[in-house]
């Protein structure tokens, strides 16, 4: 959200005709949009976030910017509609008396956070559904002057808005199947994917970028596993190799203490499994879920004692997906032993 002011001030104005349809089976969505909107070649700066642009009657002052990327986000709810809109005045920089409505709006394919923002001399109108594990929003840039118009035809766009299970969960299971093995880590890493301790934030899911660079920064983990592609990071990866080897008992009242430290700070907690794995001897495994504000998250851990030495390898995936990539999560981690 926080790049959503540039990329619609950065719009590309030469523009083309086009179908009347925009689709992307891989993020699981398809727009509908009137013959005097024409689409406008995704700016290479506004990439990934944006993948689809537009402008209506060769106005240079009103155009549209469809951004979907990965989320830990819940389902759009009225208890959340504030913090939401706190994050969209924040991500724009401007002041809450630059929001002129914020609510849940129902529409023909579900409920929707729905924000009018006074920027200067322009309006934005900007709608953002959570869905599959994946953030939609599309905004619309205008003039401040009232246009009938205008508002009928957004409304009428975000109403054909159909969204259906992106392919790239089917792809990404792919890569687990196609595992190939790290040479820094000699660890077994889906295809297409990189182990490093380099982050690209241009190239990064916003909520992967923040973990990943807490991660490091503390020397929490010695590696992080990133998407080659950006719309194909459904879950997170880090590891800890070579730690002094933990037994058991050590590792369970660990957990349990981390169970209760997360109670204490208003997180709900729910811890799933702390013992020694059924698949495995070798490995102890932590797993637990977590909803915290408004986002909802499956966490793995496995200890993995090899060499009188403990490798922990942590993953974390919204919730949404965790029965969809949990059997692909074991799956690498007996590759691995």
């Amino acid at each position: 959200m926080k790049k959503l002011l540039i990329i619609l001030i950065s719009l590309a104005f030469n523009f083309h005709l086009s179908a009347a349809t925009f689709e992307s089976k891989q993020l699981g969505i398809s727009l509908e949009y009137p013959d005097n909107w024409r689409s406008s070649p995704v700016l290479e700066a506004n990439k990934p976030e944006s993948i689809f642009e537009a402008i209506r009657n060769g106005n240079d002052k009103e155009f549209l910017t469809l951004v979907v990327y990965p989320s830990i986000d819940l389902k759009v709810d009225k208890s959340r509609l504030e913090s939401w809109t706190q994050e969209m005045v924040a991500g724009f920089d401007v002041e809450n008396s630059a929001v002129k409505s914020s609510k849940v709006q129902t529409m023909l394919n579900g409920d929707w956070y729905s924000i009018v923002l006074k920027l200067n001399n322009d309006r934005i109108t900007s709608y953002n559904i959570v869905l599959n594990g994946y953030s939609y929003s599309i905004s619309f840039l205008n003039n401040t002057t009232k246009n009938k118009d205008f508002d009928k035809e957004i409304a009428t766009m975000v109403n054909s808005i159909k969204l259906t299970v992106p392919e790239n969960i089917k792809t990404v299971e792919t890569y687990f199947e196609k595992a190939i093995k790290d040479t820094t880590t000699n660890l077994f890493i889906p295809e297409q994917f990189t182990m490093t301790k380099v982050l690209n934030k241009k190239e990064s899911v916003p909520y992967v970028y923040s973990l990943y660079k807490n991660l490091l920064s503390q020397n929490s983990a010695d590696y992080v596993l990133v998407a080659n592609n950006m719309a194909e990071q459904l879950f997170c990866l880090n590891v800890k190799l070579g730690e002094k080897e933990i037994s058991d008992e050590t590792t369970t009242f660990l957990n349990k203490f981390v169970g209760n430290k997360f109670r204490q700070d208003g997180i709900t907690y729910e811890e799933v499994t702390n013992e020694p794995w059924e698949k495995s001897d070798s490995v102890f495994l932590f797993k637990f879920r977590l909803t915290k504000k408004d986002v909802a998250t499956t966490h793995y851990i496995f200890y993995c004692n090899k060499n009188a030495k403990t490798d922990i390898i942590k993953i974390q995936t919204p919730a949404v997906l965790e029965a969809e990539l949990e059997p692909y999560f074991f799956k690498l981690i007996l590759k691995y032993l």
